[in-house]
């Protein structure tokens, strides 16, 4: 590769999709900086098996609704200086780049110092991404289509050693992909994406992922907790769904022989 690259993930109980993960993020990554947060299933072990891969234990606490995002993405940026890279790749474990990403870092535009890029919400399979938009019963406007106003997150930062790199470590839970004080310019482009598994994983589709996420937002928002699970299950609601097909730019890792599966029995 032509610049230097380190991918950067917090992440717990990823079995069902670290490996694939780990592999794609190896084809172009130097070195895969990853904080783990107390994980119960295999995550370590997979984790310690890549050479590639620097892991790290987050420690223990008693309460584990008390997600302490923004403290894990903190020590997580930390941890990247050591490797002074030319860019570092934000990105969770159920969130994988298509594979033109390859050739968008060696075609790069270094005069921008952030790259925001389309997020594809995999729906039903892998071979398909919601594209409707709704507003749910509580008024919120819910946005898929990543080329139709859908969030798009910071995934690609051009490192520069002299900027101390903040996040809010006062959050728990929704903290931006990437630091706070990135200086200007920003970008975003339709020529590399993410497909997010996310909304396809087991735990997603039986609700106890949602179920978590209130806990959390009771917690740390001061939320009500029934009406946290209401919202997010109205977030996912089905009545106006329209599904496309695979994007060109999701083409398949096969080229570089990723070939591991995700396990969704696990997920």
């Amino acid at each position: 590769m032509k610049h230097k690259i380190v991918s950067a993930l917090c992440i717990r109980d990823e079995e069902w999709i670290l490996p694939r993960t780990l592999d794609i993020l190896s084809v172009f990554s130097d070195k895969i900086v990853i904080l783990d947060d107390n994980s119960t299933d295999n995550t370590k072990d997979i984790c310690l098996s890549y050479d590639k891969v620097d892991y790290e234990d987050w420690p223990a606490r008693d309460n584990m609704i008390l997600r302490q995002e923004g403290l894990r993405k903190q020590r997580n940026i930390d941890r990247v200086k050591q490797y002074n890279p030319d860019y570092v790749f934000f990105v969770d474990a159920d969130e994988i780049p298509t594979p033109n990403i390859v050739d968008f870092f060696e075609d790069i535009d270094e005069s921008v110092n952030l790259w925001t890029l389309p997020w594809f919400h995999l729906w039903k399979d892998e071979d398909h991404y919601r594209v409707d938009s709704f507003i749910t019963e509580h008024g919120v406007p819910i946005k898929m289509d990543p080329f139709a106003g859908a969030q798009r997150k910071g995934h690609i930062m051009k490192y520069d050693s002299t900027v101390n790199y903040k996040f809010d470590v006062n959050l728990h839970k929704s903290v931006p992909m990437q630091p706070m004080n990135i200086p200007e310019p920003h970008s975003t482009t339709d020529d590399v994406g993410i497909m997010h598994y996310g909304k396809i994983r087991k735990s997603f589709l039986s609700g106890d992922k949602n179920r978590y996420y209130a806990q959390i937002e009771a917690q740390t928002q001061n939320h009500d907790y029934e009406q946290r699970v209401i919202h997010h299950e109205l977030c996912k609601d089905e009545k106006t769904l329209r599904l496309s097909h695979l994007h060109p730019l999701m083409k398949d890792w096969s080229e570089y022989e990723i070939i591991t599966p995700v396990n969704y029995e696990r997920g």
